[in-house]
């Protein structure tokens, strides 16, 4: 970026940087892209804290298999699946 494009962002009459601007500038300060773009959420990434949690998605395909089928059963009949496979396994 260009030191005049930025003073062209600063200025009360500017204009706005672009969308992939601003993936730049938060890249690069490491600040949240909603807040840079919007000023809502936290205004710093928690890099600490994973964006989503790996034990929470299937580990193989029979995993993901297996939670295909059981998105299929019927809610009120998901309990007693899942007792059977606890007793399967018991």
């Amino acid at each position: 970026m260009r030191p005049s494009a930025v003073a062209q962002w600063e200025a009360r009459a500017g204009t706005a940087p672009t969308v992939g601007n601003l993936v730049k500038i938060a890249l690069a300060t490491n600040v949240a892209f909603e807040w840079l773009a919007t000023g809502r959420g936290a205004a710093r990434l928690n890099l600490e804290t994973p964006a989503a949690d790996v034990e929470a998605f299937a580990q193989d395909l029979d995993e993901e298999r297996l939670l295909q089928v059981f998105r299929r059963v019927p809610y009120a009949r998901r309990g007693q699946v899942v007792q059977l496979l606890d007793a399967l396994l018991g």
